[in-house]
């Protein structure tokens, strides 16, 4: 792996509850996916993952773990995403802070 973030499983931080909080079974978004570090526990327990990530590079690392990867800022790019169509938004690290993000959560849970 890059230079990217890493999976921090510890019990009481924040990968490791957003992964018990997903469970498995479900469809996901992953918005700033980076290199699939979250997204690959994730689909290890049945998930499917659409991420979306900026840099092109980590999005091809995502690619592994992901049904798919749209690459763009998620402020500026058009997303066609069909409502309701994921059961959990997963705001990455980084991506929760940015002004627009909540236009995206298309789902029944948002995860923070």
């Amino acid at each position: 792996m890059s230079g990217y973030v890493p999976l921090n499983e510890r019990r009481h931080r924040a990968h490791a509850k957003l992964l018990a909080a997903v469970g498995s079974g479900n469809r996901v978004l992953d918005v700033g996916c980076s290199s699939g570090y979250l997204a690959q526990p994730l689909a290890e327990h049945d998930n499917t993952i659409v991420g979306l990530e900026l840099d092109s590079d980590a999005a091809r690392e995502a690619e592994a773990y992901c049904e798919r990867v749209l690459v763009g800022d998620v402020e500026t790019m058009e997303l066609r995403l069909e409502p309701g169509s994921f059961a959990a938004v997963l705001p990455g690290d980084g991506a929760w802070g940015a002004p627009g993000w909540m236009a995206i959560a298309t789902a029944d849970k948002v995860h923070f």
